[in-house]
């Protein structure tokens, strides 16, 4: 043990520097560093989510703001990061991360879902999202917002949700169905079947209401098969020109 030393005594142990000698920096072996284009990826990611708040969420008032104190935001981005460990193996790591977050922010993601570009998850209390979910590129999510399966079945179980699709407060999507590109999912909606691209759904049991900005039952006879025949829970109603 080294009670002492002068100048002119040695190091100890390789723990003390002599004058002038500058501290030698941890060298990281190159196998441990991310590869370029990965931490490209992860940046172009990490600035669509932050892109989304601020295009979306009128009551923000600057990108510090955005990056501190939204809970949505702080989910997703752990999510990244745990997602990565999932795939790598390492599941008890991944689901602790995500545990930390579920219990300051009240959303709750499974480390293995899918989750792509410009995700906006506003307010977030209540949210969840299941191990099998695949959500598309600019989605939007409110509280409440359960994207969940219907048993204990394995493999594919939860929601395909595409691109520019809303979910409102309090909606419940159930099992391995699709929410087709763009449609609108209303507050309190239980949705139990596949929906159709560019479709309004409410109620519960959901059924569509419209489909591309046009009410289901003006859709022309011979197209309403065609565009309403994925969704399982769609009701038509008949008019005497179109029975």
């Amino acid at each position: 043990m080294c009670t002492g030393f002068s100048r002119h005594s040695p190091p100890c142990l390789g723990g003390i520097r002599q004058r002038g000698e500058r501290r030698a920096s941890p060298q990281i072996p190159l196998g441990h560093w991310p590869p370029q284009r990965l931490v490209k990826q992860l940046k172009k990611k990490m600035d669509s989510y932050l892109k989304a708040i601020l295009d979306r969420d009128p009551a923000v008032q600057s990108t510090l703001e955005a990056v501190t104190c939204y809970p949505g935001y702080r989910a997703i981005r752990t999510h990244v990061r745990a997602n990565r460990l999932w795939h790598k193996g390492k599941h008890l790591r991944a689901r602790r991360m995500m545990a930390r977050v579920y219990r300051t922010t009240g959303i709750d993601i499974h480390p293995a879902a899918t989750i792509g570009e410009g995700l906006f998850i506003d307010h977030g209390s209540g949210v969840v999202i299941g191990e099998t979910t695949e959500i598309g590129c600019n989605v939007t999510l409110y509280q409440g917002v359960t994207l969940g399966g219907t048993g204990k079945d394995r493999g594919k179980r939860h929601p395909t949700v595409e691109d520019d699709v809303i979910v409102g407060a309090g909606a419940k999507v159930l099992g391995p169905i699709t929410i087709g590109r763009g449609s609108k999912i209303g507050a309190g909606a239980v949705v139990l079947g596949h929906i159709p691209p560019g479709s309004t759904v409410v109620g519960n049991p959901g059924h569509v209401v419209r489909i591309n900005n046009q009410r289901v039952h003006m859709i022309p006879s011979r197209n309403r098969e065609k565009e309403a025949a994925p969704c399982t829970s769609t009701t038509v109603t008949p008019t005497p020109n179109n029975p």
